[in-house]
């Protein structure tokens, strides 16, 4: 008799019990389930604006876990019945007696359960597909996580048939396969969980960071090992009634514990993600490399979940910086003034710091990443607001202030600071950029000599203002900018659902550097227009060393209102008011030392009452960065993946239908060959 023989036989066998029916529409069931809670819950988090939204994140990652136990499942429930369920109806001898190789004796066993238990992936590939249609799913991140579950699927069978082969009874083959796998899932999420994955490659972890795209070469060396040692133990109980050469198969046991031993030496990693969302870049990785102290990761965060996508995080970090450590606070175990702040993760590397809050805003590789770059990029570089004439203030109290601005800052590390110029005659050198945000008061003269003397000695300059702004004339003279007069009013936005005529809206987005990665369009609320001031006009011999570029304009509708509180608004030719697209945002370069200003026709755009509309947020960071020359804090990261816009099919589908057909489909199967083999 053939293998194949043999295999068919088993596979009819294991396919004409009701247990194998159960099963198969449990996995599809749970599967398709599962399916429905994790797209209604996207949906859910895709409605309230949720940012680092991933389709591969929150729906593929959970389903292949899941995988993790349906294939375990399937292959002690398949397996471990045949071979005592052969014992006791005398027909084990059937194996025993036929002229079979003892790898055809195990593949005519294993063969049809290894099939089966395929089943749980083809549920897992048919909803990627369905995703795929309505999002960019990274396929090559996907390859990685089937190939894993199909390698963790065949040691865990490898694990399940060696119970079956030791074990004469039904219950203790059970009870031993699944003491002994859960077991290895149990030691190696412990591992995972305490961040020690520098001397142990095991059976299940590894595939935590297949499913994220990264392939280890110390991982790939283990799994080949774990499959070597499992396969010749299994060969060897198969050829335990023939005459073997024992020594060879010693020989593959010793080689494959001996790879599994020496599999954490093999350093490297590819990054399969088409996005590289796994890889550092070049430049940070110099930038750590020059670096001799430790970075210390400390989480002060709850238990659960948060922990496991910060140590993801640190895994990768790790990686590039093998000095790092990480530390765990709980809030609940901290002192009072712990628990009342939010979660936050805290990098620090000799004197320098940097604080990021949780939950984090986007990919935590690339949060982690972007923290890291600007903590080594700035150091002792600050943040100066000036105060003491009204302006909005990063530690105010109001709506019109800049408070949460601030919290984004500190979270990205920049020290902030606020300074009231007629206290001092310098800004401090380590002050990398000054920020004037309007004002209500006039200006002392020792005061705007003080900014003269900070802009003339080369330095970064931010001014937003306001309609009614009383930032000084000689500043504005300086920088060769000035105010269009009047409040900016665009009507077709009020039309379109603005709460005001004087939202002005921008959707059309120039070229420039600070508005290249913006995702939305922006709102300026009580806003001015702006103008630069001809050469002829300027009384600064700064002028002619600055490039000036227009950031943002409106559309040409827009126009000047003079009297924005009247109960009508509508624009009056005849009293002044002009028309066209005025100049929200101008900057200027200097053409030698690289210095930069920027003045913006609003301060409101950035307050707290208005930074998280649109892509205002993305805008006022964009901004400081490109004042600051540090590129990359680009909170909203491209995630291909990021929505779901489906069908009306599609959708009934992902919400319950593929737990209704997958489940009917195995039904109606198994159905057809009974009763082809009754008519027989």
């Amino acid at each position: 008799m053939s293998s194949n023989s043999v295999a068919n036989l088993y596979f009819k066998m294991i396919w004409q019990k009701k247990s194998t029916l159960l099963l198969l529409i449990f996995v599809s069931l749970s599967m398709g389930l599962l399916t429905s809670v994790g797209y209604q819950n996207f949906l859910y988090l895709q409605a309230q604006n949720i940012s680092g939204l991933s389709v591969f994140n929150e729906l593929i990652v959970p389903l292949a876990g899941w995988n993790l136990f349906l294939l375990m499942m399937v292959n002690v429930i398949t397996l471990l019945p045949l071979l005592p369920g052969l014992r006791m109806n005398n027909q084990h001898n059937l194996l025993v007696q036929s002229a079979l190789t003892p790898f055809q004796r195990f593949w005519s066993i294993y063969k049809p359960v290894f099939l089966l238990s395929l089943w749980s992936i083809v549920n897992l590939l048919l909803i990627t597909i369905i995703l795929s249609i309505y999002s960019n799913i990274d396929w090559q991140r996907l390859v990685l996580v089937i190939s894993g579950l199909v390698i963790i699927n065949w040691l865990t069978g490898m694990l399940a048939l060696l119970a079956c082969l030791q074990c004469h009874k039904l219950i203790t083959a059970i009870l031993a396969s699944l003491a002994v796998i859960f077991a290895l899932f149990g030691l190696d999420s412990y591992i995972y969980t305490s961040t020690s994955y520098d001397w142990w490659r095991g059976v299940f972890l590894p595939f935590y960071t297949l499913r994220e795209g990264q392939l280890f070469y110390a991982d790939m060396v283990a799994y080949f090992g774990w499959i070597m040692l499992f396969t010749t133990i299994v060969l060897h109980s198969f050829a335990k009634n023939l005459s073997v050469n024992r020594f060879r198969y010693i020989t593959l046991i010793v080689t494959g514990l001996m790879v599994v031993i020496v599999a954490p030496s093999f350093n490297g990693k590819v990054d399969i993600t088409s996005s590289k969302r796994n890889s550092y870049s070049q430049q940070l990785v110099d930038l750590l490399n020059q670096q001799n102290e430790p970075l210390i990761v400390s989480a002060v965060i709850d238990e659960g979940r948060s922990r496991e996508e910060v140590i993801r995080g640190y895994k990768l970090l790790k990686y590039y910086k093998p000095n790092s450590s990480i530390r765990f606070v709980s809030r609940q175990a901290g002192d009072q003034s712990i628990q009342q702040v939010g979660e936050y993760i805290r990098f620090q590397m000799g004197h320098m710091e940097q604080l990021i809050a949780y939950p984090f805003d986007g990919e935590v590789n690339l949060v982690f990443q972007q923290a890291i770059e600007q903590m080594l990029a700035r150091k002792k570089q600050w943040i100066t607001f000036i105060e003491g004439h009204g302006e909005a203030s990063p530690f105010g109290q109001q709506p019109s202030d800049l408070t949460q601005l601030k919290k984004i800052m500190e979270g990205l590390g920049w020290p902030i600071a606020v300074q009231n110029l007629y206290k001092i005659s310098k800004i401090t050198d380590n002050t990398v950029l000054m920020v004037i945000a309007g004002g209500s008061k006039t200006w002392l003269p020792q005061e705007i000599s003080v900014v003269e003397k900070y802009v003339e000695s080369g330095g970064n300059l931010l001014i937003m203002v306001d309609p009614d702004s009383k930032v000084p004339q000689q500043i504005m003279d300086l920088v060769g900018i000035n105010q269009t007069p009047g409040t900016l009013i665009d009507w077709n936005g009020y039309q379109s659902g603005t709460p005001h005529p004087a939202v002005v809206i921008v959707n059309q987005l120039g070229d420039h550097q600070i508005t290249r990665s913006l995702k939305s369009l922006v709102a300026f609320p009580w806003a001015t227009g702006l103008e630069t001031v001809s050469s002829e006009n300027s009384t600064s011999g700064l002028k002619s060393l600055f490039e000036y570029e227009a950031v943002l304009k409106t559309h040409p509708a827009v126009w000047t209102e003079f009297d924005v509180a009247a109960e009508t608004l509508s624009y009056n030719e005849d009293e002044g008011e002009t028309r066209g697209a005025f100049s929200l945002a101008i900057s200027a370069k200097n053409k030698v030392s690289n210095q930069r200003l920027l003045v913006v026709g609003d301060t409101n755009f950035a307050s707290d009452t208005a930074i998280n509309n649109y892509d205002n947020k993305q805008l006022i960071l964009n901004m400081i960065s490109w004042l600051t020359q540090i590129e990359n804090q680009n909170l909203q990261a491209d995630h291909q993946d990021s929505f779901i816009q489906v069908s009306v099919v599609a959708h009934w589908l992902l919400s319950w239908g593929i737990s209704l057909i997958l489940p009917l489909l195995v039904l109606v199967i198994w159905l057809t060959t009974r009763n082809n083999k009754s008519k027989q």
